[in-house]
C-alpha cells in the first residue's frame, strides 16, 4: 500500500488527487511459516537461492484519493476484496484522524485543550499514543504539536486547496511549538487529555498506521 504525492500527467483529476508524505507497504502472498517443506534461503548466494523460484504475479488492486494523498494498493496474490476493504478502512480512519474535516474526532479533541480528560475512540487513542511514542523515541525531533507553525506557514487546508491558493502572507513571529509533554492517553478509561494551547496533527502517523492495518489484514 502506497500513499504517494503528485498528480500524474494526463491523469483523471477526479480519480487521483495530490498528496503529501509517502508511506509504502507491499502486501505479499500469505506464507505459512510452519511448513516443514520450506527451504531456508541462502543469503550468501543470491543467485543460487533464486534458481528455480517462480515469482508471484503482481496485481495492482486500485488507486484512489484519500488522506490528502493518492492511495495505491499493490497485491501479490492478495485477496479479491482488498480494494473494497481498503477503501472502506481508509475512509473510516480519515474520518477519525483528519484535521481538515470539521466533524472528525481529532478536530473535536483539538478543541478540548485544557478541559481535562475527554472520551476518545480506540482508533484515536492508537494514533495519539503512536505519536507520543515517536516523540519520545526521537527525543522530540518528531513532534505532533507543530500544527500552529504549519498553519502559520500556509498549510491550513488540504494540499489540493493549498495548491490552488494564489498567495499566502506570513504574518507575525513563528508560533511556539508546545510539545505533547502534557498529553495523556488512558486506554483503560478510554480518554485522552490535552493541555490548554496544544493541538495535534496526526497526518504522517495516520498514513503509516493505515498502511499497517490494511497490510496486516491481508497478509
Amino acid at each position: 500500500m502506497l500513499f504517494r504525492s503528485g498528480l500524474p500527467h494526463g491523469h483523471d483529476r477526479e480519480a487521483t488527487r495530490c498528496g503529501d508524505e509517502a508511506t509504502a507497504l507491499h502486501i505479499p502472498h500469505h506464507h505459512h511459516c510452519g511448513d516443514t517443506n520450506d527451504a531456508a534461503p541462502n543469503h550468501d548466494d543470491g543467485e543460487t537461492a533464486l534458481q528455480g523460484v517462480e515469482l508471484p504475479v503482481i496485481e495492482v488492486g486500485c488507486s484512489f484519493p484519500a488522506m490528502g494523498s493518492v492511495v495505491d494498493i499493490v497485491c501479490i496474490g492478495g485477496a479479491a476484496n482488498v480494494e473494497q476493504f481498503a477503501r472502506a478502512r481508509v475512509g473510516d480512519l480519515e474520518r477519525v484522524w483528519s484535521r481538515f474535516d470539521p466533524s472528525s474526532e481529532l478536530v473535536a479533541l483539538n478543541r478540548s485543550g485544557g478541559r481535562g480528560a475527554v472520551p476518545a475512540s480506540e482508533l484515536l487513542r492508537l494514533a495519539v499514543d503512536s505519536s507520543l511514542h515517536l516523540w519520545r523515541a526521537t527525543d522530540g525531533w518528531f513532534d505532533p504539536t507543530t500544527i500552529d507553525v504549519l498553519e502559520w506557514s500556509g498549510y491550513d487546508r488540504s494540499f489540493e486547496r493549498v495548491r490552488t491558493r494564489i498567495q499566502h502572507r506570513v504574518e507575525g513571529p513563528t508560533p511556539v511549538v508546545p510539545t505533547p509533554a502534557g498529553v495523556v492517553v488512558d486506554h483503560e478509561r478510554g480518554t485522552i487529555t490535552v493541555p490548554e494551547g496544544v493541538r495535534l496533527d496526526l497526518g504522517g502517523v495516520g498514513k503509516g498506521l493505515a498502511a499497517d492495518q490494511i497490510g496486516r489484514a491481508h497478509v
